[in-house]
């Protein structure tokens, strides 16, 4: 996965991906959900580069997302 796409448009705009999610995040005493909504967030070389700390959980419908949402904390 070093090749040109990724270095022009994938870490970017990945990169572009974390400060939105950051700007979520303002002392240490805040604490954020952060949805993305694009599959291509599934792939192997989305999932490799997202922060460890984020908790990532994958949710497959409305329901789904409603109970994160309600059990975040």
């Amino acid at each position: 996965m070093d090749g040109g796409f990724e270095y022009a448009y994938m870490y970017p705009g990945f990169n572009k991906v974390q400060q939105a999610a950051g700007r979520v995040i303002r002392s240490e005493e805040d604490r954020g959900f952060v949805v993305l909504i694009d599959d291509r967030y599934l792939r192997p070389e989305y999932t490799e580069i997202v922060p460890e700390e984020w908790n990532t959980k994958i949710v497959n419908n409305d329901d789904e997302l409603a109970e994160a949402i309600q059990t975040f904390g």
